[in-house]
């Protein structure tokens, strides 16, 4: 799965009325990496669960 910058659409919106900072704003997916945005982090479903062999 491709990570899209719209998977941050309604994050951001929601995010920024409820004042969760941009550090704090984190999208879960199916792929391959983990990596940061200027709108928030992409965390995959491995490192979120907490793999061992996934590296932060």
């Amino acid at each position: 799965m491709t990570a899209r910058p719209d998977f941050f659409k309604h994050l951001a919106t929601v995010g920024e009325e409820l004042n969760v900072p941009i550090d704090r704003r984190t999208v879960v997916y199916r792929g391959t990496e983990t990596f940061s945005t200027k709108n928030g982090r992409y965390l995959t479903a491995d490192a979120y669960r907490g793999d061992p062999s996934t590296s932060l």
